[in-house]
């Protein structure tokens, strides 16, 4: 009976704060028209809705969270932005219940702080309300996770399937989950005809996926389709690490102690920390024409960061402490390496340096990261809250677009 109160207590806790959260970040935006991106989907789920006239296709991923957002646009008459905003509020306290049940599921304390961390997280914060694909896309992929973690495996891969349709760059988490499950059932080798049964869908998703590629002749698909250059780029894996510590910078800070003792007692972790700071320096760098769009306050940042050798070697500490927290995941046990593996994987082909990349990698480092005390936890929920209004502030005070 104990145990249920306190069950209910966190999620209504859980509630209250998600409402609040996400209700500052709706006031925020509410009384401003539709924003960069969004126009596009508006337009893509206009289109859907009441198809007129001659249309090219507009966004660069395939349109699954159109036709979703389409559904309630007819259901509930929705026509103008704000009311797809609305939409987007409600998936964004889906999506910190979803995390909060992976979390807890997965034996974590404090559950409830680590799904508001993730609704708090600055680069994430700013889009919660917005009609982008981001929040459907995290939210979809955090239920497949869920699915896996309570050995749903089947179900999993039919979800992280679908998600491909919100955006193809969940094709590598796919391949995680696939990855999670197979590694489970190795560890169970009486039970291979249902290790075949339940990696099923996610040979078909991959199978799909190949067939669509080819036919396609590329991934991205829209106007804009022409805009991603193939390649391997290092830049975002380090930045995704320098967004992580400045999104839970508190956390991070703490690291700072083990760093040292890794420095002095672990030869592998110096070498590991050479190597990277060596490839960061040679290889990180802005080559995507919008990152040099300096109307965005993200680019601006960017290009102070990457001004000299010196502010790159600045930019390297704060770094230096998120890899202290994946070199001791690596460490811990298969699931920690098959984040950080799939982590780097689903970075290096991406050569626009965004914070919206980064959001399933870092929802997975949130989720597998260790233990912090409950004061350095509540710290960190609110030198978020306190980023994120100063960066709005700033941002409406100078006029500049985030």
């Amino acid at each position: 009976m104990q145990d249920h109160r306190q069950l209910t207590t966190e999620k209504l806790l859980l509630l209250g704060f998600s409402v609040l959260i996400v209700a500052a970040s709706w006031f925020w935006i509410h009384d401003i028209g539709p924003t960069i991106d969004e126009r596009i989907h508006l337009a893509e789920i206009r289109h859907i809705i009441k198809p007129e006239g001659f249309y090219i296709h507009g966004p660069t991923m395939l349109p699954g969270y159109h036709y979703f957002m389409a559904f309630w646009g007819v259901l509930f008459g929705i026509d103008e932005v704000n009311g797809y905003r609305l939409i987007n509020c409600v998936l964004s306290i889906l999506l910190a219940y979803v995390f909060y049940a992976l979390s807890k599921s997965y034996g974590r304390e404090r559950p409830v702080i680590r799904a508001l961390q993730l609704l708090l997280f600055p680069a994430l914060f700013y889009l919660l309300p917005r009609v982008y694909t981001d929040v459907f896309s995290l939210l979809v992929l955090v239920l497949g996770f869920l699915c896996v973690q309570r050995e749903r495996y089947f179900l999993a891969g039919v979800i992280l399937c679908l998600s491909i349709l919100v955006r193809q760059s969940n094709i590598v988490w796919l391949l995680f989950a696939a990855a999670m499950v197979a590694w489970t059932w190795y560890q169970r080798p009486d039970k291979f005809s249902s290790l075949m049964m339940s990696l099923l869908p996610y040979g078909l998703g991959c199978l799909g996926f190949g067939v669509f590629v080819i036919v396609n002749g590329g991934i991205a698909v829209g106007i804009a389709s022409g805009d991603h250059q193939s390649g391997l780029f290092t830049t975002n894996v380090f930045i995704c690490m320098f967004v992580g510590f400045l999104g839970f910078m508190p956390l991070l800070l703490l690291q700072i102690k083990r760093l040292f003792i890794l420095l002095s007692s672990d030869a592998v972790f110096r070498v590991m920390l050479a190597m990277m700071l060596l490839v960061f320096l040679v290889t990180a760098q802005l080559s995507h024409p919008f990152n040099f769009n300096m109307h965005f306050v993200w680019n601006q940042i960017l290009h102070v960061l990457f001004m000299n050798v010196w502010t790159k070697l600045l930019v390297f500490i704060p770094i230096s402490l998120m890899l202290v927290t994946y070199y001791d995941m690596y460490r811990e046990d298969v699931k920690g390496k098959l984040c950080v593996l799939f982590t780097v994987v689903s970075l290096l082909p991406i050569q626009f340096v965004e914070p919206r990349y980064y959001y399933a990698p870092l929802a997975l480092w949130l989720l597998y990261r260790v233990e912090g005390s409950a004061l350095a936890e509540r710290l960190t929920l609110t030198y978020q809250a306190v980023f994120v209004i100063a960066i709005l502030a700033i941002s409406n005070y100078f006029g500049l677009i985030i």
